[in-house]
Formats: C-alpha cells, structure tokens, sequence
C-alpha cells in the first residue's frame, strides 16, 4: 500500500496541521518508507518466538516491604502546619 499526498493532507487536515507545501511530499515518502519496513518485517519467520514486551528481561529494583512500626498521629502532625481534631487541616477546595 502506498501513501498518496492527497492522503497526507487529509490526515493532516484531522490533525489540524498546516503543513508547509514542500513538507506533504517529504512526509509522504517517510510514510511510505515505513510502510515498506513494516511489509519487510511482516516476512521474518517468527515460528516458536515467544511475544515480549522489552527486548531484555525486566528485574524489580524495589526494596522488600518490611513491616515496621508506624508513626503515632502525634509525631505524625507535629510538623503539620495545622492539624485538627487529629488530622491533617488544608485548605478548602470547593464550595
């Protein structure tokens, strides 16, 4: 399948783009030579290749969750910049 610069400004024109007159031609070769590399790719054999998501294997770089002993509410407000009735106090967002 091949792109048409008539199919550039339509696409472009969903975009709202304006492209400039020498750009819609330029575009249009890009979009072609990546169609071309996608039937390329369409014809390597992937039989018995499993799907991925990352070329390399992802590890979890995360500590472990160790259960430890919380903050009380007190030391938990006492840097507050206002607290009431035992919670923290903000500002008002809607009426």
């Amino acid at each position: 399948m091949k792109i048409t610069v008539d199919q550039v400004r339509y696409v472009a024109g969903l975009a709202r783009l304006d492209l400039a007159s020498g750009e819609e031609g330029s575009l249009t070769g890009q979009l072609n030579a990546i169609l071309e590399y996608m039937d390329q790719l369409a014809e390597v054999d992937t039989t018995g290749v499993e799907p991925t998501s990352h070329v390399l294997p992802l590890t979890n770089v995360m500590r472990d969750d160790v259960v430890h002993e919380c903050l009380t509410t007190a030391e938990a407000l006492a840097n507050a910049p206002a607290a009431e009735q035992g919670h923290f106090a903000v500002p008002k967002t809607l009426e």
